[in-house]
């Protein structure tokens, strides 16, 4: 559906084609594939009826039942958001479109709700759960979170973005569940096998795979979700125009413009400007934005000048320098993107964890059967 859109041109986006002939062979196409994978479920449908009923809504089989309906929630958002112009001019004969506010408004509360049902999911027996269970696994977790959101009153001013506040507190909620998953396995295994605590860990992963790798997945989640809060809730930027030896200053990071430079080589023409980058007074960095122009193709393009650690990014851009010097200098802080990176290594490495195929164990040969005994002849 996607592929249809951006092919026929009906939702006008950067990322549509052209008109085209093709739109209606392709919605033709896909009107064939729904009709007839609708038609297969309805004949089938006693099939695939299951044999057991949901017995609680306390129960890890509600927990999938509900991540799903969040996932066709928030499937159908997008659709309805991306739809949202097509269909205001079929019914109002004007076209009016929707922006990022509608899908962050959205889709953020759903995404939270699914982070919570990853660490939910885990800890929830099958079938029922009783109050005294859910009291036992869900009170240092619930705890956990309470401190989160007590620590980011007191040392940050994070609660004045309310939903990546709330993010963080329910990313110490499932960072407890999945440590209390591991804590529990290790303490048994080193309890019963008498080895040391790191081997006791890495026994217990080689021995559940699948399970553990899933809980590694669970916990790049968390991170990805701290990822996304930090670099789009808490982000600052500033536009500068200024001459050298100007300071520009954006949340805690100031940048001094040194110098600027011209050069020329034989498929482009660069400007270039040198910022020095500190922080309380410390230099922590030298910054080069740059701007490049193609005479053949008569094409420009922007070199942004980024300076990464773990706790943010720094990017400059460099807008314009005319012949005085003068510079227009967008700066951008963007705390936490790193952990981006961070919670793709950690998915990647718990899918390779659960995907790893068990060792088999050879299993002893059976002993070879005891020769007989020749038989003493017997005379005839």
């Amino acid at each position: 559906f996607g592929t249809f859109l951006t092919r026929s041109g009906i939702v006008i986006s950067v990322h549509a084609f052209g008109e085209s002939t093709v739109g209606p062979m392709f919605l033709g196409f896909l009107v064939v594939l729904l009709v007839g994978s609708l038609g297969l479920l309805v004949t089938r449908l006693p099939l695939l009826r299951s044999e057991h009923s949901l017995e609680s809504f306390l129960s890890r089989e509600a927990v999938f039942l509900f991540n799903n309906v969040l996932l066709v929630g928030l499937a159908f958002a997008v659709f309805w958001g991306t739809m949202f112009p097509v269909l205001s001019e079929a019914i109002r004969g004007r076209r009016q479109t929707v922006g990022q506010g509608f899908f962050d408004q959205v889709s953020m509360p759903i995404g939270i709700a699914l982070l919570v049902l990853t660490g939910v999911g885990p800890l929830i027996p099958w079938r029922k759960a009783s109050p005294a269970q859910l009291r036992r696994r869900f009170a240092i977790p619930l705890v956990a979170a309470a401190v989160t959101g007590a620590a980011l009153a007191l040392f940050s001013d994070a609660w004045n973005n309310f939903w990546g506040a709330v993010v963080f507190m329910t990313g110490g909620f499932v960072l407890a569940c999945i440590s209390g998953e591991f804590w529990r396995g290790t303490k048994v295994r080193h309890a019963v096998g008498g080895v040391s605590w790191p081997v006791a860990s890495l026994q217990l992963v080689a021995r559940n795979r699948r399970r553990y790798g899933g809980y590694l997945v669970h916990l790049g989640i968390v991170v990805l979700f701290v990822g996304f809060a930090g670099s789009k809730g808490f982000a600052s930027e500033g536009d500068f125009i200024m001459r050298q030896g100007d300071r520009a200053t954006v949340a805690g990071y100031t940048v001094v413009y040194e110098s600027a430079a011209r050069s020329r080589t034989e498929n482009k023409m660069t400007t270039e400007v040198q910022l020095g980058l500190f922080q309380d007074g410390r230099r922590v960095g030298t910054m080069r934005p740059a701007r490049n122009f193609y005479p053949a193709s008569q094409q420009p393009s922007t070199e942004v000048a980024i300076d990464t650690t773990l706790g943010r990014d720094v990017y400059l851009v460099l807008g314009a320098l005319d012949e005085s010097g003068q510079a227009r200098i967008s700066m951008f802080v963007n705390p936490l993107v790193a952990w981006l990176w961070v919670a793709g290594l950690i998915i990647f490495l718990g899918g390779l964890t659960a995907a790893w195929p068990a060792s088999r164990r050879r299993r002893p040969e059976a002993p070879a059967p005891a020769e007989e005994a020749p038989r003493p002849a017997v005379p005839v």
